[in-house]
């Protein structure tokens, strides 16, 4: 059975249930092995518990049709670290990863996602040496398939990340002041993220009305303007986003936030994404006076990655929403010259409408 060890026996059953749908879905695929590689995404970490880190460190999952998983990790001083995150036997370096299955057939390989392709030619000619005689498949769909369904165990996990991002919006609002630096508001959300469990943390800003949310780079805050952020960070292996918005004038926040609400009201097993889009823009764009515009898309999904499948874009896939799935609605406008807002955050979609993941739960 594999599983992270640190997090003890729900942990294990999870990432054993992983296993266990992978394979039933290589089987319906008439797939022999799948060849999981990542150096910064999530599939190996969701495949296995464990993440590469570091800027230049990489793994591999070599998971066969029946039978137990193979990890593959580049550095061998990391190979204790990565016995440590998993339960399963054969966790070797990669130095060792050389015919891992000479007799299968038909393999998929898995290194892409929504948003970055991991799978390079050195990537696919590893997997070609691996299963030398076998037909390598693009497999990275049967991967994100299983990804976009979250069990309990994600759930708890978003949320605890989602209630780390407010903590640290939190505390960039009650960083601001006359002349800060946006370096100084970012450094305060960083710090707060980090005392309570952040991993990784991206945390964009602008401290004006005409500033794009974007990272820091020295502008100061002057009393009046809007201080936006978009704060993204992972916390136990899972990811999540929040947008927020502080002082300014306050009407196009106002806004925002109604728009973010009419998108989780619209969050409804069955309904489409395009209907949780269509409900965003439609009421920005009916409560918009003149000459204001709407900024940004509207959402995507959140998990092991972000952004993760699917995505929240005007005239984009038209997917079903299901209750066991996550997504990030955020809504965000523009007066230029004048004021600027963004709002958001993951939720659940339900019955009655979408739950806002964190403490607004």
């Amino acid at each position: 059975m594999n599983g992270a060890t640190a997090t003890g026996r729900a942990a294990a059953e999870e990432f054993a249930e992983r296993t266990r749908r992978a394979q039933a879905a290589m089987r319906a695929r008439g797939l022999d092995a799948l060849f999981a590689y990542s150096r910064t995404r999530g599939h190996v970490r969701y495949l296995s518990g464990y993440f590469p880190g570091y800027l230049t460190n990489w793994a591999v999952l070599a998971l066969p049709q029946r039978g137990d998983p193979s990890l593959f990790v580049r550095f061998d001083f990391d190979v204790e670290r990565a016995r440590a995150m998993v339960g399963f036997a054969q966790v070797r370096p990669a130095s060792e990863l050389l015919v891992v299955d000479p007799g299968a057939r038909r393999v998929g390989v898995v290194a892409r996602d929504l948003a970055v392709d991991e799978g390079t030619p050195e990537v696919w000619a590893m997997a070609r040496r691996s299963y030398p005689d076998a037909e390598l498949l693009d497999a990275s769909d049967l991967v994100l398939d299983l990804r976009s369904c979250k069990s309990e165990f994600e759930l708890a996990r978003i949320d605890r990340a989602t209630r780390i991002a407010q903590c640290a919006a939190s505390a960039m609002l009650h960083s601001i002041r006359p002349g800060v630096s946006d370096w100084e508001l970012v450094a305060a959300a960083e710090s707060a993220a980090r005392c309570r469990g952040a991993e990784r943390i991206l945390v964009l800003i602008a401290v004006d009305a005409d500033g794009v949310v974007t990272e820091p780079r020295g502008a100061r805050w002057n009393e009046g303007d809007p201080v936006q952020t978009e704060i993204t960070l992972s916390a136990q292996g899972y990811w999540t986003q929040v947008n927020r918005t502080f002082h300014g004038k306050g009407v196009l926040r106002g806004i925002c936030q109604a728009a973010a609400e009419a998108g989780r009201r619209a969050a409804r097993p069955g309904s489409g994404v395009q209907d949780v889009v269509r409900a965003v823009r439609r009421h920005l764009t009916s409560a918009l006076a003149p000459g204001s515009r709407v900024e940004y898309d509207f959402g995507h999904g959140v998990g092991c990655d972000c952004p993760e499948w699917p995505r929240l874009i005007a005239g984009g896939e038209d997917a079903p929403l299901r209750e066991d799935m996550v997504v990030v609605v955020h809504a965000g406008a523009r007066a230029p010259g004048e004021d600027a807002a963004f709002w958001g955050g993951p939720l659940q979609p339900g019955p009655d409408g979408g739950r806002w993941l964190g403490e607004e739960a």
